[in-house]
């Protein structure tokens, strides 16, 4: 299984692969020694074979060349004695024959000829040896060739002596005897080991040539990828700075130019990432801002829906008290009024039927205390239905229904403030037509609630109230020179928190009322400067526009 993390990757390598610890370079140079250290040897083991192969020749050459002198020497030579030993017929043209023969072998050979006989005795040596060498001459003669033609390497007993080449050849002709040749090895194999040093040295040339070129076109190789495996590292590092050279016109070139791409789109994806990300972090910062605008405007909107509930929660007990109050009110005007004309039409009535059961001629003196009395039963009995009608107008004005608001309204206004001497000034003219019912009864409530507020509290000697049309929506204006309103009173009607107050309860109705039509009121008030109601009913018009 191989591992699939680069680090993981690398150390594998490391760890089962010689190559991955060498530069390419030095990769590419191992493997041209290594290959021309096989030719050297496959070199080498040519070059031995042939200087086997040159030393049988030579030493064929040997035999040849021994031969060869046997046969010159054989004219001088000749059979003699009772034995038939081998003689010598003129040893100086022998001596001759075999001097002129060196000089045309060799100038500067070291050449040493030997006529034997059958005992292999020297008769003839063309330079002077030692007995002993001699006798070792004669048992490797008699042991190794056993006195027949042949070639042979000598190596003497003593080590300061250089081992030499022995070559035999016989005498032609049946003579007895023959002719030894000798060389020094050295002296017969130089032309071989010449060549084969010759070999070496142009071998050794050649690797180290060779080594020289792969140095050098690995070189002009690795140095561009050595130098794109840094940039490589470097944007593998996150460094995207610099552009990657391009070299050469090759696969290199080629490379280079590719991660040059790489590494411009890769330039070109980071800047859009690091555009992106910025464009992410103001969005989320945007988001954040707003998310914290709309849950302080949550938190707002909370804080003002139970200031609401709680508004709405003391109105209700308010209206229930208002309502309890009411009734209480309407109950003792009844009793006051209607109760008390009552009670007195029956007391009337009572004394004149007393009056009616007394006979006729009694009766006389009376009659004008009668019409008298009638008169006044007459007059209780209007203010009763005076104050019955004022008692439900209050609870339903008859006007609003049969006239219309602006008809209502500056009547209310007129009959509730002008008994007490306040100026009042109404400006209803604009509205002409009917409204829906809701929006009239609620207009006339609101209205009717500030003028009570302006009589009870504003100690107000002008009044001026307008309802106009702004568009489709309806604006009421209700306006003193009062007072104005002071502490928890102008708290609760600018609706700025704080438990409502007594006096804030009308107020609250008021603005309640409003908002149940979707509209909105606020008063405008400072200490001594009088207060100013404003309302605006949204989209009247169009709601009258409605089929």
């Amino acid at each position: 299984m191989r591992p699939n993390e680069p680090s993981q990757r690398r150390a594998y390598l490391q760890r089962f692969h010689l190559s991955s610890r060498m530069g390419l370079q030095r990769r590419a140079l191992l493997y041209v020694i290594l290959g021309s250290a096989v030719g050297l040897l496959f070199f080498s083991l040519i070059a031995q074979r042939a200087l086997a192969e040159s030393s049988k020749i030579i030493f064929r050459e040997r035999l040849h060349l021994a031969r060869l002198i046997a046969r010159e020497v054989s004219p001088w030579v000749h059979t003699g004695g009772d034995d038939g030993d081998l003689q010598v017929t003129s040893r100086s043209e022998l001596e001759r024959i075999l001097e002129r023969f060196l000089t045309y072998q060799d100038d500067e050979a070291s050449y040493q000829i030997t006529l034997l006989d059958r005992d292999l005795e020297a008769l003839f040596v063309t330079a002077s040896i030692s007995s002993h060498e001699h006798l070792e001459h004669m048992v490797l003669l008699k042991t190794s060739l056993a006195g027949k033609e042949g070639v042979m390497m000598h190596q003497p007993d003593e080590p300061a002596r250089p081992p030499h080449v022995v070559a035999y050849a016989t005498l032609p002709g049946g003579l007895p005897g023959g002719v030894m040749l000798e060389q020094y090895r050295d002296e017969v194999m130089s032309i071989p080991r010449s060549l084969v040093l010759q070999m070496g040295v142009l071998g050794a040339i050649f690797i180290g040539a060779g080594a020289g070129l792969a140095w050098l076109a690995t070189r002009r190789v690795a140095a561009p990828l050595v130098e794109l495996t840094s940039i490589t590292r470097r944007i593998a590092s996150g460094d995207l700075s610099g552009q990657v050279p391009l070299r050469g016109m090759d696969e290199v070139w080629e490379l280079s130019a590719s991660l040059e791409e790489m590494r411009r789109q890769l330039e070109e994806n980071h800047a859009l990432l690091a555009q992106a990300n910025q464009e992410l972090e103001r969005r989320v910062e945007e988001r954040t801002r707003e998310l914290e605008r709309r849950n302080a405007e949550l938190a707002a909107t909370s804080q003002r829906l139970r200031q609401r509930e709680a508004e709405r929660t003391f109105l209700l007990k308010k209206t229930i008290q208002a309502q309890e109050e009411e009734r209480q009110r309407i109950a003792r005007g009844l009793h006051d009024t209607v109760g008390q004309c009552l009670s007195t039409l029956i007391v009337s009535l009572s004394t004149l039927e007393t009056h009616a059961s007394t006979p006729i001629d009694s009766q006389a003196c009376a009659i004008p205390d009668l019409t008298s009395e009638l008169a006044g039963l007459r007059a209780l009995i209007s203010r009763t239905v005076a104050d019955v009608r004022r008692l439900i107008v209050d609870l339903r004005p008859e006007l609003l229904d049969e006239l219309g608001l602006s008809s209502a309204v500056d009547w209310h206004v007129r009959n509730v403030l002008e008994r007490k001497g306040i100026h009042v000034t109404v400006d209803v003219d604009s509205l002409a037509e009917r409204l829906p019912r809701e929006v009239e009864l609620v207009v006339f409530r609101v209205v009717q609630e500030a003028v009570t507020n302006i009589l009870k509290h504003a100690h107000a000697g002008k009044v001026v109230v307008s309802l106009r049309w702004d568009g489709p929506d309806l604006v009421g204006v209700v306006e003193d020179d009062g007072i104005g309103l002071l502490g928890e009173e102008a708290k609760s009607s600018g609706g700025a928190g704080g438990f409502p107050s007594d006096k804030g309860v009308g107020i609250i109705g008021m603005r309640e009322r409003i908002s149940l039509l979707g509209g909105k009121l606020q008063i405008q008030s400072e200490p001594g400067k009088g207060a100013r109601l404003l309302f605006r009913v949204p989209s009247v018009k169009k709601e009258m526009e409605t089929p």
